[in-house]
């Protein structure tokens, strides 16, 4: 019988250390996707009357920059796709 204690503790550790992983990784994704809609909502607020060449290329960049937290959070962060969704209608 202590044989199945040892295994039973074993099993809920790895469970345990498992759900610590897993969350670390929801704020990954949840930061990258607030990242990406900081920048999304930047562009779109900025006066094109103001831009001058140099903020204009500030501005690409942050272009760049939402395009590429897109594509990041694309392949890392599918698995929480609902609830990026929902975090992104909450900001809206």
């Amino acid at each position: 019988m202590p044989h199945y204690r040892h295994i039973f503790l074993i099993a809920g550790l790895s469970l345990s250390f498992i759900s610590e992983a897993h969350a670390a990784e929801w704020r990954a994704c949840e930061k990258a996707k607030l990242r990406q809609l900081d920048l999304q909502q930047s562009k779109r607020t900025a006066s094109p009357s103001n831009k001058r060449k140099s903020s204009r290329s500030r501005g690409e960049g942050a272009h760049d920059s939402a395009e590429q937290l897109e594509d990041w959070l694309w392949k890392n962060c599918r698995q929480y796709s609902y609830e990026l969704r929902t975090l992104e209608q909450q900001r809206m």
